[in-house]
């Protein structure tokens, strides 16, 4: 929830209906900023997560999600007015979500409670179309898997049988947001002027935007012209806001999760998530971002292992740093927060919050992929509470002053070890005899990743290795994960050999290498096998 300023004059109120999948988390960060401006210009805004996404109860690879969808769009359209008092409101939806969002305004028509305006950013229009995309983004498996989001037969069936164009307008005021053109979009836009007011704009960076979490960027010329058109909305004067808003509380089988805020430089966004049973567990678990991925993690792997956790007992918090998924900028935010010290701070206040809730002597375990992991390991070194890390395909261990994130993620691609069995593999030579290698591009790739190693300071190894050798000193127990073919395994490798060998040596220690897994971990059977080490990890803490 987003509230305007009480004693303010407050305009139509809004719902906010997310994308899917990778666009979702793409977005997540860009909508939470976008809702607290229309709070700001007198909107009260809420934003919420549909069934089997982010937070959400529920799984979207078994069943047709898109009735319970529909229905949830209806219940939050009804909290909002409850919560803020307002009289009309507005849907805002992004690609899929946009696809709710008409029909959950047909569903309002028929009721008698019609939105008084609707805003399709880059909508899915032909559901079949939509699927066609998708399918050449998909790992090939049944049902369809995109990067590890799931798409169950029966929402594909039900997707193929949706075409927006073909239905009447849902509201008198729609604002259209679209790159580009399309005979569906085009038809659509014939079709709803006749009934409505259409204001057709240019979604100016829609690749950019939902195409990578961490390279996400907010469209901000489309944003503004969004915020005008919703600000067209009249003004509901004096409208009470409601102060008895529910608590933050999801009961599921196994697990009681509560949403709150952690005081840090910044109010940080987070989930408790605790044992049906329990407050809280003698060992907790804090998940860090990855990248610029939300607190639910890449395909909800984060929330998937959370839940898992209580039912074996143990409880999880997971947040977002600020300037990431729901917790707003620091007040003057540094140039890159990713493979940076800059928020040891604030992981320092997530333990803090821990020790207050659970006591100073409860076992903390913390968990980051990539970026997550450079903080839970640097924040670990200083921080004797943290009696347990679990860091999976960690790129960069030092940072250097001036380095790019670019130059940071480079190693997301193979590993050199990666590429010497591709060079062994049959498979390798006669896709190459086929024309289906790209030698240049692959010659690149692999002399940048030997001038990595290469280059590799001295002076950053010994210290490196230090820091790992006064965790284990310190009892604190420390599992590396690497994907086979991860990049990241060249930078681990510089510290303690290809084997891990000089890992191995140190006490409390462990390697485990994933085969078969992306640098995301999207394969479920990756996200199992973590799981299964987290268990272990936390529980020998």
């Amino acid at each position: 929830m987003h509230l305007p300023e009480s004693g303010h004059g407050v305009r139509a109120g809004i719902v906010v209906f997310n994308a899917y999948g990778v666009e979702d988390l793409s977005t997540r960060y860009s909508f939470a900023r976008l809702a607290a401006r229309l709070a700001a210009a007198g909107h009260p805004v809420l934003r919420f997560d549909l069934p089997g996404t982010g937070d959400a109860l529920g799984d979207c690879g078994h069943g047709d999600p898109l009735p319970a969808w529909v229905q949830a769009g209806q219940d939050a359209v009804r909290a909002l007015k409850l919560w803020s008092g307002v009289i009309e409101v507005a849907l805002v939806g992004l690609r899929l979500g946009a696809l709710v969002a008409v029909q959950v305004a047909h569903v309002l028509n028929l009721a008698g409670e019609s939105a008084c305006g609707l805003a399709l950013l880059a909508p899915v229009i032909q559901g079949r179309q939509y699927l066609r995309e998708l399918r050449a983004l998909s790992d090939g498996t049944q049902p369809m898997v995109v990067a590890g989001f799931p798409f169950s037969q029966e929402i594909q069936d039900s997707l193929i049988a949706t075409d927006v164009s073909a239905m009447s307008s849902p509201a008198v005021r729609v604002f259209l947001a679209a790159h580009g053109n399309s005979k569906a979009l085009s038809q659509l836009q014939a079709k709803w002027g006749d009934s409505a007011d259409v204001v057709r704009v240019d979604y100016e960076g829609l690749t950019q935007h939902i195409g990578n979490p961490t390279t996400s960027r907010p469209p901000e010329s489309l944003f503004d012209q969004l915020v005008g058109w919703l600000g067209q909305s009249g003004v509901v004067a004096k409208a009470t806001v409601c102060t008895a808003i529910s608590p933050a509380v999801l009961s599921g089988p196994g697990f009681v999760e509560l949403g709150t805020l952690i005081p840090a430089a910044v109010d940080l966004a987070a989930v408790w998530c605790n044992p049906e049973q329990l407050k809280t567990s003698s060992t907790v678990v804090i998940f860090c971002n990855a990248g610029r991925n939300p607190h639910q993690g890449w395909a909800r792997g984060s929330v998937s292992m959370a839940r898992a956790l209580a039912k074996q007992g143990i409880s999880s918090v997971r947040f977002d740093l600020a300037g990431l998924g729901d917790s707003p900028p620091l007040p003057q935010p540094p140039d890159e927060v990713l493979y940076s010290t800059v928020a040891v701070p604030q992981l320092r206040a997530v333990v803090d919050h821990v020790c207050g809730i659970a006591g100073e002597q409860v076992n903390i375990c913390v968990v980051g992929v990539c970026s997550g992991g450079y903080l839970a390991f640097h924040a670990a070194v200083d921080d004797a509470r943290i009696g347990a890390l679990l860091l999976i395909n960690v790129q960069r261990f030092a940072w250097k002053e001036g380095m790019s994130l670019e130059a940071a993620m480079r190693g997301g691609g193979r590993s050199i070890q990666a590429y010497r069995q591709r060079m062994v593999s049959r498979d390798t030579w006669r896709r190459l005899l086929r024309g289906q290698v790209h030698v240049g591009a692959a010659v690149r790739a692999l002399s940048g990743r030997v001038s990595q190693v290469i280059s590799a300071d001295s002076g950053d190894i010994v210290q490196i290795r230090r820091k790992f050798s006064d965790l284990a000193q310190r009892g604190c127990r420390v599992a590396v994960v690497y994907s086979q073919e991860d990049g990241g395994r060249d930078e681990f490798a510089r510290y303690f050999g290809m084997d891990g060998r000089r890992f191995a040596a140190l006490a409390c220690t462990s390697l485990a290498v994933l085969d078969g897994a992306d640098h995301d971990l999207s394969q479920r059977a990756a996200r199992d096998s973590v799981l299964d080490l987290l268990k272990m990890v936390a529980a020998s803490n």
